[in-house]
Protein backbone atom coordinates (compact mmCIF):
# COMPACT_ATOMS: atom_id res chain seq x y z
CA UNK A 1 0.00 0.00 0.00
CA UNK A 2 1.21 3.31 -0.91
CA UNK A 3 0.97 6.23 1.41
CA UNK A 4 1.17 9.92 0.01
CA UNK A 5 3.10 11.90 2.54
CA UNK A 6 3.87 15.30 2.30
CA UNK A 7 5.29 17.41 4.98
CA UNK A 8 3.71 16.86 8.27
CA UNK A 9 0.78 15.52 6.24
CA UNK A 10 -0.18 11.97 4.95
CA UNK A 11 -3.49 11.56 2.25
CA UNK A 12 -5.19 8.09 2.18
CA UNK A 13 -8.49 7.04 0.24
CA UNK A 14 -9.10 11.52 0.59
CA UNK A 15 -8.77 11.36 4.26
CA UNK A 16 -6.10 14.31 5.37
CA UNK A 17 -4.17 13.35 8.35
CA UNK A 18 -1.88 16.03 9.88
CA UNK A 19 -0.55 17.29 12.85
CA UNK A 20 -2.91 19.50 15.39
CA UNK A 21 -5.83 17.21 13.95
CA UNK A 22 -8.51 15.86 16.94
CA UNK A 23 -9.25 12.45 15.68
CA UNK A 24 -12.04 10.45 17.47
CA UNK A 25 -11.17 6.32 17.61
CA UNK A 26 -12.21 3.23 19.77
CA UNK A 27 -9.45 0.44 20.93
CA UNK A 28 -9.45 -2.24 23.43
CA UNK A 29 -6.76 -0.99 25.39
CA UNK A 30 -6.34 -1.36 28.69
CA UNK A 31 -3.00 -2.05 30.43
CA UNK A 32 -2.09 -0.56 33.71
CA UNK A 33 -3.47 2.57 34.33
CA UNK A 34 -3.91 3.18 30.94
CA UNK A 35 -7.76 2.71 29.81
CA UNK A 36 -8.13 3.58 26.62
CA UNK A 37 -10.53 1.30 25.61
CA UNK A 38 -13.91 2.82 23.59
CA UNK A 39 -14.25 6.32 21.49
CA UNK A 40 -12.30 8.58 22.48
CA UNK A 41 -10.68 12.02 21.30
CA UNK A 42 -6.24 12.06 20.48
CA UNK A 43 -4.76 14.84 19.33
CA UNK A 44 -2.30 14.16 15.98
CA UNK A 45 1.29 15.54 17.38
CA UNK A 46 3.48 14.10 14.43
CA UNK A 47 3.21 11.97 11.66
CA UNK A 48 6.99 9.76 12.01
CA UNK A 49 7.32 9.00 8.51
CA UNK A 50 10.64 7.30 9.11
CA UNK A 51 9.22 4.53 11.53
CA UNK A 52 5.68 4.66 10.17
CA UNK A 53 3.49 5.66 12.91
CA UNK A 54 0.97 8.30 13.70
CA UNK A 55 1.69 9.91 17.15
CA UNK A 56 -1.07 11.16 19.48
CA UNK A 57 -1.81 12.95 22.79
CA UNK A 58 -4.88 11.69 24.43
CA UNK A 59 -7.58 13.72 25.39
CA UNK A 60 -9.43 13.91 28.75
CA UNK A 61 -12.71 16.08 30.11
CA UNK A 62 -10.96 15.74 33.79
CA UNK A 63 -8.02 15.74 36.08
CA UNK A 64 -7.55 12.81 38.43
CA UNK A 65 -4.37 12.93 39.56
CA UNK A 66 -2.06 15.26 41.54
CA UNK A 67 0.94 14.12 39.73
CA UNK A 68 -1.03 14.48 35.50
CA UNK A 69 -1.85 18.23 36.69
CA UNK A 70 2.04 19.25 35.67
CA UNK A 71 1.47 17.27 32.47
CA UNK A 72 -2.16 18.31 31.21
CA UNK A 73 -2.55 21.51 29.02
CA UNK A 74 -6.36 22.97 29.36
CA UNK A 75 -7.42 23.23 26.12
CA UNK A 76 -8.38 27.52 25.41
CA UNK A 77 -10.86 27.49 22.37
CA UNK A 78 -12.50 23.98 21.78
CA UNK A 79 -12.90 22.85 18.45
CA UNK A 80 -16.63 21.81 18.07
CA UNK A 81 -15.87 18.18 18.14
CA UNK A 82 -15.30 18.46 22.12
CA UNK A 83 -18.05 20.76 22.91
CA UNK A 84 -20.12 19.13 26.16
CA UNK A 85 -22.50 20.18 28.26
CA UNK A 86 -21.30 17.50 30.70
CA UNK A 87 -18.01 17.97 30.48
CA UNK A 88 -16.85 21.77 30.76
CA UNK A 89 -13.14 21.43 29.68
CA UNK A 90 -10.69 19.39 27.55
CA UNK A 91 -7.29 18.43 28.84
CA UNK A 92 -4.37 17.21 26.55
CA UNK A 93 -2.49 14.62 28.24
CA UNK A 94 1.22 15.31 27.58
CA UNK A 95 2.95 12.84 29.28
CA UNK A 96 1.77 9.89 26.86
CA UNK A 97 2.47 9.36 23.54
CA UNK A 98 0.29 6.84 21.88
CA UNK A 99 1.88 4.94 18.73
CA UNK A 100 -0.93 3.66 16.01
CA UNK A 101 1.05 2.14 13.16
CA UNK A 102 0.03 3.47 9.28
CA UNK A 103 -0.83 -0.37 8.83
CA UNK A 104 -4.06 0.25 11.11
CA UNK A 105 -4.51 3.79 9.91
CA UNK A 106 -7.61 1.84 7.77
CA UNK A 107 -9.02 1.78 11.46
CA UNK A 108 -9.06 5.11 12.32
CA UNK A 109 -10.30 5.57 8.94
CA UNK A 110 -13.69 3.57 9.66
CA UNK A 111 -13.65 4.68 13.23
CA UNK A 112 -13.02 8.24 12.64
CA UNK A 113 -16.78 10.05 13.37
CA UNK A 114 -15.27 12.70 11.34
CA UNK A 115 -11.88 13.89 10.39
CA UNK A 116 -10.95 17.84 10.69
CA UNK A 117 -8.19 19.85 9.36
CA UNK A 118 -6.17 21.15 11.54
CA UNK A 119 -7.88 21.94 15.40
CA UNK A 120 -6.24 24.20 17.46
CA UNK A 121 -4.83 27.22 17.11
CA UNK A 122 -1.45 27.34 15.96
CA UNK A 123 0.01 28.89 18.97
CA UNK A 124 -2.05 26.82 21.11
CA UNK A 125 -0.78 23.26 19.56
CA UNK A 126 2.68 24.97 19.97
CA UNK A 127 2.14 25.41 23.54
CA UNK A 128 1.28 21.56 23.79
CA UNK A 129 4.80 20.38 22.26
CA UNK A 130 6.14 23.21 24.31
CA UNK A 131 4.38 21.59 27.61
CA UNK A 132 5.48 18.31 26.32
CA UNK A 133 9.28 18.77 25.79
CA UNK A 134 8.90 20.61 28.85
CA UNK A 135 7.91 17.20 30.88
CA UNK A 136 10.01 15.37 29.26
CA UNK A 137 13.52 17.21 29.90
CA UNK A 138 11.64 17.69 34.10
CA UNK A 139 10.11 14.71 34.48
CA UNK A 140 11.63 13.71 37.63
CA UNK A 141 11.52 16.97 39.27
CA UNK A 142 7.77 17.45 37.76
CA UNK A 143 7.31 12.94 39.47
CA UNK A 144 5.63 12.84 36.29
CA UNK A 145 6.08 9.38 34.22
CA UNK A 146 6.62 9.86 30.70
CA UNK A 147 5.39 6.83 28.88
CA UNK A 148 5.13 4.99 25.80
CA UNK A 149 2.09 3.22 24.14
CA UNK A 150 2.17 1.25 20.99
CA UNK A 151 -0.88 0.44 19.35
CA UNK A 152 -0.79 -2.47 17.36
CA UNK A 153 -3.94 -3.51 14.64
CA UNK A 154 -4.83 -5.71 17.14
CA UNK A 155 -6.04 -2.95 19.75
CA UNK A 156 -8.26 -1.62 17.07
CA UNK A 157 -11.85 -3.04 15.92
Amino acid sequence: MSLPLFKDKLIIDNYLFQSNQVICFQTNYFKNRHNLTGYRYYLLKEIDKKNNFLIFFSITSNRTRECVLYSQYKIKKRPVCLDSKVHKNSFVNTNCLIKVPLEAIRFLKKNCQKLHRTCLDKEEFQEIIDLHKFVVEFQSILRADVEIINLTEKNFF
